[in-house]
């Protein structure tokens, strides 16, 4: 995905007077030490460093700040979802000057001179953005053809070639167990205004030739009616339209159906999580099963493709309880389902808790309910109505399948065998 974020503090750094310059090293494929040395060759003594650190990634940028330090004399500053939950231990664990908890954009000036004047390490508190007073992202910062080939779909193909992402929304009001989403977004949903969504919609479209938008929301529509206006207002672009995150059941009727299919929207999701009324009061998921399940068909009803996201694993689930998941998936006019295993992330209520089974065993379950899923007679036929030659393509063209066909050792190693 192109870095949302960091586009939109580019913005807001630009704005406030600075100059900034995004590195993507996972785009651009460069090993950690090689990253660590672009970047110290284009910085110079004051200049600040600006990290993003997910739970997966402390690894690599704790090597990262080290080769950072070793080369320049820049600031290191940490930020993201990782930082947000943990705080400052998590800006120790790689040693980085400065850790930034919440949104940086919501106040960057502020926020660099206090990293500038700061003479010890320490993790600063910022605040939940006002999403319709920081600007819009600065999309020429990063070269958005570069991205493309990794947003093409494999199994779900894009109706469009042309893909630009958009964040609507930040914030989530509900209380699920497994999800960090409310202590590094905020329990309150803040919605961009539709005029300022749509500035920057068209700009993607002008300067991009954006033929298709995703939305980077957790909930797209997360308030109903200023949900149907938008789609009324994004109708006459002619647009595809992905929701790839996913909507809420409670949300979803003919009228929101029949309004996003006129706008473009072809595939969305919706998170179940579990088919196991027990599990589902458990991890504190406000889902009613049976309109969850009319809510499918009316969108399959109003053609757009729908994914449903299911976890394994989840605190205190047995192996009959996950079975009553995979049941409930095959019973429901899904198009596709993406069964996880169960991960604690920092910030969620579940963080310190464990799954009864093994890891082993839970990857065995998913493995086994993915087959059952796909390999039925309804969907094989409807993954061949939907079928398009561009995903042969997609496929072969795809950065990680070409990387694979240059790499000789791997052609040499398919051979012998």
């Amino acid at each position: 995905m192109p870095p949302t974020g960091f586009v939109y503090m580019v913005a807001a750094a630009r704005k406030a007077g600075f100059d900034c310059v995004i590195h993507d090293a996972w785009l651009k494929n460069h090993p950690l030490e090689q990253a660590a040395r672009e970047v110290c060759s284009n910085v110079m003594d004051g200049d600040i460093v600006g990290v993003q650190m997910f739970q997966d990634t402390v690894g690599w940028v704790r090597k990262f700040v080290r080769g950072i330090k070793q080369w320049s004399r820049a600031k290191v500053v940490v930020g993201g979802p990782y930082v947000t939950a943990l705080g400052d231990a998590a800006r120790a664990e790689v040693g980085a000057d400065v850790g930034v908890r919440y949104e940086a954009d919501s106040d960057i000036g502020f926020m660099i001179d206090q990293i500038i004047h700061s003479t010890i390490p320490r993790t600063f508190d910022m605040s939940f953005a006002d999403v319709n007073k920081i600007p819009i992202p600065e999309w020429d910062s990063v070269r958005l053809p570069e991205y493309w080939p990794y947003l093409y779909q494999v199994s779900t193909p894009t109706m469009g070639k042309r893909i630009g992402v958009v964040q609507r929304s930040r914030g989530c009001v509900f209380r699920c167990t497994y999800c960090a989403s409310r202590a590094t977004t905020g329990h309150r949903v803040r919605i961009r205004d539709d005029d300022n969504v749509l500035e920057e919609v068209n700009y993607l479209r002008k300067h991009w030739g954006m033929d298709e938008l995703w939305f980077a929301d957790d909930n797209t529509i997360a308030d109903y009616t200023r949900g149907v206006e938008l789609f009324e207002k994004l109708a006459p672009l002619g647009l595809h339209i992905r929701l790839p995150l996913g909507v809420r059941w409670e949300n979803v009727d003919n009228t929101m159906a029949h309004t996003m299919e006129r706008a473009g929207v072809y595939f969305t999701g919706i998170g179940i999580e579990s088919g196991n009324p027990r599990m589902l009061k458990r991890i504190k998921k406000s889902l009613d099963q049976d309109r969850t399940r009319g809510a499918i068909e009316i969108l399959d009803k109003h053609n757009i493709t729908t994914i449903g996201f299911f976890i394994f694993g989840l605190p205190t689930e047995t192996r009959e309880e996950m079975e009553d998941t995979v049941r409930w998936a095959l019973n429901t006019r899904l198009h596709h389902a993406q069964f996880g295993v169960f991960i604690p992330y920092p910030g969620a209520e579940d963080y310190y808790e464990r799954s009864l089974l093994p890891q082993a065993e839970l990857v065995k379950i998913q493995r086994n309910a993915t087959l059952r899923f796909y390999f039925r007679l309804r969907i094989v036929r409807s993954f061949i109505r939907r079928f398009q030659w561009s995903q042969i393509r997609a496929i072969w063209g795809h950065p990680w399948v070409k990387a694979w066909r240059s790499t000789p050792k791997l052609w040499a190693r398919k051979e012998r065998a």
